[in-house]
């Protein structure tokens, strides 16, 4: 490619060369044209180690502080506290399942660098932190704005807020996850905060604020490491920088954590390395940072692995003179320098700060590749939907559509996630072209700017709005595909924001697990192992007394009238399918063959025939299609000691096309259960709520106490109720109700011969049979678990041995809500 004679320089818009070769370039050193400075003539000659010898220079004059030869043309001398300007945009990000930590911050101009945020990666669960100046009050949007860099990231610092108690509320519920602020007491000054991602797995032991709206002391766990993270907000003015690392040095002292600085320090550790013009005037606050920083064993880390190169993180334009520095950085104990696996700087268009990306390697459970999932941007691509049709259409003149439908079924869905992962890599290498593209004209423009006055300022201009609108646009597809709902919705406790309260819990990593003979293990293959063991033992089938299930089922006394019963035993219709399928939220996640709700849904009018045709020789067949039969278990942690597996709530992901039929079957039954189930269950039926019975149950209560009488109240937990209930003896209470041939078959077909896998951690296990339970996870699980009670619930009530609580002419006994039971006894 780049050989080619009609490759395009992006320096010169001329072809026959590449960038490295264009007679353009300019050398910063000496200021002449075709080389860049690791080629420069007057290097090499001053040089003579030009490999050690140089990165010991260069480390020497940033622990010692020599002051190089300022007198190079062009070297003007600018007062350093003139860059610690409020207003400017730090950020501290976090990302992934991996634990990283990662610090934004714009640099509008410079040389060419690597971009501008601190990022730090834990390694399988990768947490980002990332620092940045934020305009505060006015920008509270740019906390969506910066939902592309940091929805992924675990916790994210901001510089400069100027926050108040009222915005940092509207900020928490903008953001969703936790936000902690050190805020000034004066009104729009200064402040700094530190958003912790919702979905990372960073534990928050505490946090303390200092030095009036510049420092924030955050103390976390990362997979069982402690960290203590500090969001700083120097001072402009030297002297006040000086106490002020003075004091942060006796704060770090004070912790036995490994250490995470980020943020906006506004002073350089090099002069000639991190600043532009280079300048001799004295900082007095730069020797206790570099005390620190010795004292403290803590270290520069973009510095350390771009030891030479000269980057810049902020940078302005006055009198059509620009000026650059590297003030945002992040310092990290020199224990946690084997653990980064990337520091990057990257291009931040809403600010004069760029952002900066630090990513560690703390996990020990490294994250495994997961499953496919598609990629419902994808829909509004013309192309796609056009090629994806085309597919479709092609596949139905294959044999196997007529001749053996269920196993072209299959194959159509594996043709489409092929055709969804080609075309999607197909469009990301273009898009990253046309970017890069424009990065690397911008970054040129950037780098004549501080150097020659030949450059063009509207072209720069020009080139940064271009790759602005290329951002926003990520930018608002982010905040799109996250709900973010703060403005459209206002202060109240949106669904949005409860389910990402709820989110940390769906992110929980097993790492370590008690086994029943009280030992204890930490390895992910044996972890996995014994989840495997776990679950398959739970799903075996154990025996049952016929005669007892039998006895049970006989207290049985609502039927379904013969209307109803004929209701249920209808073909399903194309109707109730779309019907299913547009009430699926489109935030759920789909089973193993990836496909969402959102496919089908744009692929109705090619879609409906296949389903219409699966429903059918499905229920010939008597067995699902074999991607439908399996389903995929994540577990969710409930309440109690988290190292056992009975603590933790198996959820089966199961694809859309199994949950469309299951979700039209329930459905269905939904509309005639209330004639089947006692009132004193409330769950599953239309028009009852679980606050029924709390009602009800208070009003009893009351009632004991006015009338100075005695009862008992008995509240039971069935062990794994959903994941023990027997199919024959579901299919035995389905018969006694009244439900036909037709309806039974289809309940029978969506247990039969399915299996199921365990995913830990992006990783997957080997599938094995379920023989018993109904899986939660199932639209119609719910209902069936609720008619398989209401026998039990019969049984008591018919039961003269046992004695309720009477009013008036009713006796109350029990309660249900699902498997939650309670009794009232006397």
């Amino acid at each position: 490619m780049r050989s080619c004679p009609q490759y395009l320089c992006s320096l010169c818009g001329q072809q026959g060369h590449t960038e490295s070769r264009c007679p353009s370039v300019k050398c910063f050193r000496c200021q002449r044209l075709g080389h860049k400075s690791f080629n420069c003539p007057d290097k090499i000659a001053n040089s003579t180690e030009p490999n050690e010898g140089k990165t010991k220079q260069l480390d020497s004059d940033i622990l010692n502080g020599d002051k190089p030869n300022m007198s190079k043309p062009g070297f003007v001398e600018i007062n350093e506290d003139e860059e610690g300007e409020p207003g400017i945009d730090t950020e501290i990000e976090n990302k992934e399942l991996n634990s990283e930590v990662a610090s934004t911050s714009r640099v509008d101009g410079s040389l060419p660098v690597n971009g501008g945020s601190k990022d730090i990666d834990i390694n399988p669960s990768q947490k980002r932190t990332a620092s940045s100046d934020d305009d505060g009050y006015a920008n509270l949007t740019s906390i969506r704005g910066k939902s592309k860099a940091t929805k992924t990231t675990s916790s994210t610092n901001l510089c400069t807020t100027f926050w108040d108690d009222q915005v940092h509320e509207a900020a928490r519920r903008e953001w969703g996850g936790s936000v902690l602020s050190s805020i000034c007491s004066e009104m729009n000054r200064r402040g700094v905060s530190c958003l912790i991602n919702g979905n990372s797995d960073i534990d928050v032991v505490n946090s303390s604020t200092f030095c009036d709206g510049r420092l924030l002391q955050i103390n976390i766990i990362v997979d069982d490491q402690a960290i203590t993270i500090f969001n700083v907000y120097a001072p402009c003015n030297s002297s006040e920088r000086k106490y002020f690392f003075t004091d942060l040095q006796e704060r770090i002292a004070k912790t036995t954590n490994q250490v995470i600085i980020g943020g906006d320090f506004n002073t350089v550790l090099n002069t000639y390395l991190d600043k532009y013009p280079p300048t001799t005037y004295p900082d007095q606050s730069r020797k206790p940072l570099k005390d620190l920083m010795l004292t403290e064993k803590l270290t520069d880390i973009w510095r350390h692995r771009n030891d030479d190169v000269i980057a810049f993180t902020r940078s302005r334009i006055a009198n059509n003179v620009r000026s650059a520095s590297r003030i945002d950085r992040f310092l990290l104990s020199n224990s946690l320098i084997l653990n980064v696996s990337h520091c990057n700087i990257f291009n931040y268009p809403f600010s004069d700060h760029d952002i900066i990306t630090l990513r560690l390697n703390l996990s020990l459970f490294p994250r495994g590749s997961g499953v496919w999932i598609f990629n419902n941007q994808l829909l509004d691509d013309e192309d796609f939907c056009l090629e994806t049709g085309e597919v479709i259409r092609s596949m139905k003149m294959h044999t196997d559509f007529e001749t053996n439908f269920l196993e072209w079924y299959d194959n159509l869905k594996g043709k489409i996630k092929y055709q969804s992962i080609k075309f999607s890599k197909r469009k990301q290498r273009k898009q990253r072209k046309v970017k890069r593209i424009l990065e690397k004209q911008t970054m040129y423009e950037k780098y004549k700017a501080p150097k020659f006055c030949d450059y063009n300022f509207t072209r720069l201009q020009n080139l940064e709005d271009e790759l602005n609108n290329i951002v926003s646009k990520e930018v608002k597809g982010a905040a799109l595909r996250a709900k973010i709902q703060w403005f459209e919705e206002g202060e109240r406790p949106t669904r949005l924001f409860l389910n990402l309260e709820k989110s940390r819990q769906k992110v929980k990593v097993m790492k370590s697990l008690l086994k029943d003979d009280g030992t204890v293990v930490t390895d992910r293959e044996t972890i996995m192992h014994e989840q495997v063991d776990f679950y398959k033992n739970l799903y075996k089938r154990e025996s049952t007394d016929k005669n007892a299930s039998s006895a049970l089922i006989n207290n049985v006394t609502r039927l379904l009238s013969p209307i109803d019963t004929r209701f249920c035993d209808e073909g399903l219709k194309s109707e109730e399918l779309f019907d299913a399928l547009k009430s699926m939220k489109p935030d759920k996640s789909p089973g193993l063959d990836g496909l969402t709700p959102q496919f089908y849904k744009a692929f109705w009018s090619e879609w409906e025939e296949i389903l219409m045709r699966l429903v059918h020789e499905i229920y010939n067949a008597g067995t699902l299609s074999n991607s439908m039969k399996i389903g995929m278990i994540t577990l969710i942690p409930k309440k109690g000691d988290l190292r056992k597996l009975t603590n933790w709530r198996p959820i089966s992901l199961l694809n859309t096309d199994y949950k469309i039929i299951s979700k039209a079957l329930a459905t269905r039954l939904s509309k005639v259960i209330s004639t089947l189930v006692s009132e004193d269950q409330s769950c599953c039926v239309p028009g009852r709520n679980i606050a029924d019975n709390v009602i009800l149950m208070n009003n009893i209560i009351r009632y004991l106490d006015s009338k100075k009488v005695n009862g008992y109240i008995l509240k039971i937990d069935q062990y794994k109720a959903f994941d023990r209930v027997d199919h024959g003896y579901l299919f035995d209470v389905l018969q006694k109700m009244g439900f036909g041939d037709y309806f039974r078959n289809w309940i029978a077909i969506l247990y039969n011969e399915i299996t199921t896998c365990i995913k830990h951690n992006g990783f997957i296990s080997p599938n094995f049979d379920i023989h018993r339970g109904v899986r939660q996870g199932c639209p119609i699980s719910a209902i069936l678990y609720v008619l398989t009670a209401e026998p039990f619930h019969e049984a008591i009530v018919n039961c003269n041995k046992i004695s309720g609580i009477r009013v008036g002419d009713h006796e109350a006994k029990i309660f249900q809500h699902a498997d939650d039971t309670t009794f009232f006894l006397i």
